[in-house]
Parts: C-alpha cells; sequence; structure tokens
C-alpha cells in the first residue's frame, strides 16, 4: 500500500509516483476503505489562483545548452502554489500577468517533496485570465 504518494505523470505521459520522507510503503495482505486501484487517481489537475509573483530561472546545462523555466506563485483561500515549466511551455499571455490576477491553469501535473506541492506546466496544459486586478 502507498501511503501519501504524489500520482503524476513526467513530460512524456508516463505515470510516476513521487514517494518523498513523509510517504510510506506499507505491506498490504487486503484492501481497507479509501484504497484506490492503480489507474483510479488523478495524474492531472486544475489550479485556480491569485497571482502572487511571477519567477524566471535560467542557466547553461551539462551539455553546454541555454535552459530558462519560467513560475508563476498563486494563493487562494486555502493556501499557495507554485507553476513552474520550460520557457517555451508558456503562452505568451504570462507575460501580461500582475499581481493580484487571477488565473486558472488547466491539466497540470503534480510534482512534491515533503509539504512542498508544485504544479508542472507540461504539453496540453493551458491557462486562462478569469479576472484582472484593474477591472
Amino acid at each position: 500500500r502507498l501511503v501519501g504518494v504524489i500520482p503524476s505523470t513526467n513530460w512524456k505521459g508516463e505515470l510516476q509516483l513521487k514517494v518523498d520522507p513523509h510517504a510510506r510503503v506499507e505491506k498490504a495482505d487486503n484492501s481497507e476503505e479509501g484504497d484506490i486501484g492503480l489507474f483510479d487517481f488523478r495524474a492531472r489537475w486544475n489550479v485556480v489562483g491569485r497571482v502572487a509573483y511571477t519567477t524566471f530561472k535560467s542557466g547553461v546545462g551539462k551539455n553546454g545548452k541555454p535552459w530558462a523555466r519560467k513560475g508563476v506563485v498563486l494563493l487562494d483561500d486555502t493556501g499557495r502554489i507554485s507553476v513552474e515549466g520550460w520557457d517555451n511551455a508558456w503562452p505568451s499571455i504570462f507575460n501580461t500577468f500582475k499581481q493580484g490576477d487571477e488565473i486558472a491553469v488547466l491539466n497540470v501535473s503534480l510534482d512534491a517533496w515533503a509539504i512542498d506541492v508544485k504544479a508542472n506546466l507540461e504539453k496540453g496544459s493551458s491557462i486562462y485570465v478569469v479576472s484582472r486586478t484593474d477591472d
């Protein structure tokens, strides 16, 4: 039995199970209430929140090729989540985000380590502005 594992997909759409120090693998002799099958969980999610700030990081990989990633940190009344993705995965609307804009990011995969959960913008993800701060 996998307890506290984060189901996700990688960039190729393959199933991944994220196991961090807070997750457990237990021997299970039979199923318990609340158990789900390996293919009965959600690997893609939708997140909505207000823009706190955007991020950008870049560098040069071991192979000498430059890389760049963008992100946005979203807040709502339940907490915060960061959404990250490769620079070329973000639509041009990213450049118009202002603090306080409410946006929806659809069809993201989750990534987690310990208590830090983030959403990965990947092929098939989309972004919509729900409302602007100056509306």
